[in-house]
């Protein structure tokens, strides 16, 4: 035999739904700067790459040597990802695809800004 639910706990759950609704939200707002510096570039970086319909099998790979940073990663059709930001600010990078095509030279946190103003 089954107990019928109380209004105070079928109160309870909806406030507790409600309260948890917003999170998934939030939590895409604050991906982009969720990270300084080597994050950063590296989100900016592959969202210069899905910008430009190319598919990543391996995601850029960020390390930060001499106070500059670079990405290696790799698309599925085998096209080398490289990703270079000077010194240690981290303002502007330049995306490379198979060795010298270059997608995108420009400021990192323009390529922030713009994807979090165009998520859903």
């Amino acid at each position: 035999m089954t107990r019928p639910m109380s209004a105070a706990a079928v109160l309870a759950a909806a406030l507790a739904a409600a309260s948890l609704s917003g999170c998934a939200s939030q939590m895409d707002g604050l991906a982009p700067v969720g990270g300084e510096g080597i994050t950063a570039l590296r989100i900016a970086a592959t969202d210069v790459i899905l910008a430009q319909q190319l598919t990543i099998r391996d995601a850029p790979a960020c390390v930060q040597v001499d106070g500059d940073f670079s990405c290696i990663g790799s698309l599925t059709d085998g096209d080398l990802i490289q990703v270079t930001a000077p010194g240690p600010k981290l303002t502007d990078m330049t995306v490379i695809i198979g060795g010298d095509i270059v997608i995108y030279m420009g400021p990192v946190q323009q390529v922030l800004d713009e994807a979090a103003r165009n998520r859903p």
